[in-house]
């Protein structure tokens, strides 16, 4: 208020009142002195307030920002709300800069405000100093405060008549946590916790700046609100913390980084100097096995050529030998001979498989006739073994024919081991039957339509032994009972695996010991439809 004196002598009459709230008459004597000095005052003391706003206005939306881009670390969040709650408290005690931009605004509003950010600002704190310390700070205690902050904010909801009077209940419990905080600081820098020494200075200056404030609202001390700079002081501290947390931890990945740069360098040169082994190991095991087939498939020919004229000695001798004993003696070794040539016969077949030089010619093939063929081809053997054969076909989709594309020939070698393995392990009166039937893909209007021909050869035998059966396809793979040790060389069915494969099909076994097997062929197919 400024007025030109027209005397000596000048008369103040002051006239105070709202005495019904805490915050209600005259806090601050009459300051006199000319107009340009008390605006002088003013502008400064306005200027140092919007300065110190500005800067945590600043450093508040810096550590929220931080904090939406590495999640993980909430103490950039906590350290940005406090840093806004003070900024905003700033504007609003001292010569209240808010409501000298805003002259409309409601008084009570703006008390709450003041109010709350005292209330908001001691729980975000308390939260920081928790995430900064935790193992030093109790968990009850945090609770606690949270607890009693949040109930003194929601006095703010009363009259100002009524909740400005409970904030003596509130500035005494905030000396209670600054001592909490202090033992909190002195413990975390006995242990020698980041950043503790800093936070114990900055701490003094904030406990004194908040004592003299308490004071000053009791009546008890002149000196003005200076809250808003220690809190500044504060905070700066905070944020050297921080911001030496997050170097050590960009530091630390980066080293983490160039650690992981020169493990990924020995890793490679570990894995190229392995690669370079490995090549020359499987150099070496690819020259040893082309050696071993050409040794196996040389020494294999070489033991025909003898072996027919052992079995044509043998066959001379027994026509001239009268004696049933030797005759005995030459059937047993005839037989011996016959196994082995059967198993070098097998062998020289897989010999040739393994290096590529089997050669297929293939035919499309009406699977009727190629069912009916390998039935009637069998069913002497199997009859002639005292054994019952049976055929089972379903009938071709409707308008349909059934052609299969494959090998006679070659398809003749694996009905050959699969029905003689058949009799060989089927006593005498049981069955042996052959089964086929069809899966035809859903029909279009295309005359031509893809499928599978399953052809199934059962019997009634003793059946394939729970343990070799996933192996059974496997080569030199035999059961351990005297029919399979006397009778099997291991390599029919090996033989018929890769026949099949080479027709696009597959051949699986499955039986119940000691109720037969069944082998199961699934043929490709093409089902021509008639109109």
């Amino acid at each position: 208020m400024t007025f030109q004196p027209k005397g000596n002598a000048i008369d103040l009459t002051v006239q105070v009142s709202n005495f019904s709230q805490r915050k209600g008459g005259m806090w601050s004597p009459i300051t006199l002195g000319s107009e340009q000095a008390i605006q002088k005052q003013r502008e400064g003391n306005i200027i140092r307030e919007v300065a110190i706003a500005s800067c945590l206005l600043a450093l508040s939306f810096y550590h929220l920002s931080f904090y939406l881009f590495r999640a993980r670390m909430n103490l950039p969040l906590f350290l940005g709300i406090f840093c806004f709650i003070v900024s905003v408290r700033t504007l609003l005690v001292g010569d209240i800069f808010f409501m000298y931009l805003f002259p409309g605004f409601p008084w009570e509003l703006s008390v709450k405000i003041e109010y709350l950010t005292s209330y908001l600002g001691l729980m975000t704190v308390f939260l920081f100093f928790a995430n900064l310390f935790p193992k030093e700070t109790h968990k009850l205690v945090l609770y606690m405060t949270v607890a009693v902050c949040l109930g003194f904010s929601m006095t703010t909801l009363l009259p100002a008549y009524k909740f400005t009077h409970y904030i003596q209940y509130f500035q005494a419990y905030l000396m209670v946590v600054f001592i909490y905080f202090t033992f909190v600081i002195v413990k975390a820098a006995i242990k020698k916790r980041e950043g503790a020494l800093l936070n114990l200075v900055s701490l003094v200056c904030l406990v004194l700046a908040v004592t003299n404030d308490i004071l000053y609202y009791q009546q008890l001390s002149d000196r003005p609100d200076l809250t808003p700079i220690a809190a500044a002081i504060f905070l700066l501290a905070q944020t050297l913390v921080v911001s030496k947390k997050s170097s050590q931890a960009t530091k630390r990945v980066a080293q983490l980084s160039e650690e992981l740069t020169m493990v990924n360098r020995s890793l490679e040169k570990m894995v190229e100097e392995r690669t370079q082994k490995l090549v020359k190991s499987n150099a070496q095991l690819e020259h040893i096995e082309k050696t071993r087939k050409a040794f196996f498939s040389a020494i294999t020919h070489e033991l025909m050529t003898p072996m027919q004229s052992i079995r044509g000695y043998i066959q001379l001798l027994e026509t001239s030998v009268k004696d049933e004993k030797q005759q005995r003696y030459l059937s047993i070794i005839n037989e011996k001979t016959q196994f082995l040539n059967h198993l070098m016969k097998d062998l020289i077949y897989l010999a040739k498989v393994d290096e590529g030089q089997i050669e297929f010619a293939f035919e499309e093939v009406d699977s009727v006739i190629f069912l009916n063929h390998f039935y009637h081809r069998y069913k002497p053997d199997i009859e002639q073994a005292g054994l019952v054969a049976g055929f089972e076909v379903t009938e071709v989709p409707e308008n349909a024919v059934c052609l299969v594309r494959v090998d006679m020939f070659r398809m003749e070698q694996v009905f050959s081991n699969l029905i003689h393995n058949a009799i060989k392990f089927t006593p005498e009166g049981k069955a042996i039957t052959i089964r086929g039937s069809y899966s035809m893909d859903s029909r279009s209007d295309k005359k031509e339509v893809n499928g599978f021909l399953k052809v199934e050869i059962v019997d009634n035998g003793i059946g394939i032994e729970k343990e070799i059966l996933p192996f059974v396809f496997e080569r030199f793979v035999k059961g351990t009972n005297e029919i399979a040790a006397r009778k099997g060389t291991g390599l029919g069915l090996p033989i018929s695996k890769e026949i099949i494969k080479r027709h696009g099909g597959q051949i699986t076994a499955n039986n119940i010991m000691g109720s037969g097997s069944r082998f199961v062929i699934k043929l490709p197919a093409i089902f021509l439809v008639e109109d």
